[in-house]
């Protein structure tokens, strides 16, 4: 689905990250360099990767199978958007921590790794996060949580507050 790999989506990041400190705000070299950094270009694939996944389920009444290299990182971002949009329960806050624990620490996902290694950092889950947030954007009464709960597990995963 031409998904790109964690080392790819870390640089994204971190132009991203270092386009957001810059004071240059709102001029043309900034939006240009903002279109350079390709983070919602990443954040697109992702979702057009899951979009086919729901279109496969949903309208074609067939099956999917979605497995990225390893498994643990772009996989678990394409099935837990798709079925974040296929069933309502995981738009509720209970259903979206299960999706969460199920289709992200039990498929194994490197969170350690992924949040603070050095060769292995990547924004994975971050993106995943902003893909949600980017869907509640877009259909905000089908949700039973806000941006809140996003951003109270990125600070939760950035500060080690739970072991999981």
């Amino acid at each position: 689905m031409s998904v790109e790999n964690i080392h790819v989506m870390r640089e994204s990041f971190a132009q991203l990250f270092a386009l957001l400190q810059d004071s240059k705000k709102g001029t043309s070299s900034w939006y240009s360099k903002l279109e350079s950094a390709s983070w919602f270009k990443h954040l697109r694939l992702i979702m057009q990767g899951s979009m086919r996944v729901v279109e496969t389920i949903e309208r074609e009444h067939g099956s999917a199978l979605i497995h990225c290299t390893d498994g643990w990182d772009r996989t678990s971002q394409i099935t837990s958007l798709a079925q974040l949009c296929l069933d309502p329960h995981y738009r509720s806050i209970e259903g979206f921590l299960l999706l969460i624990e199920k289709d992200w620490l039990w498929f194994g996902h490197k969170f350690q790794e992924r949040t603070f290694g050095s060769s292995e950092r990547s924004p994975v889950f971050l993106q995943f996060l902003d893909c949600v947030h980017q869907i509640m954007h877009q259909y905000p009464c089908s949700f039973e949580f806000n941006q809140h709960l996003l951003v109270f597990l990125v600070d939760s995963l950035n500060n080690c507050r739970f072991g999981t």
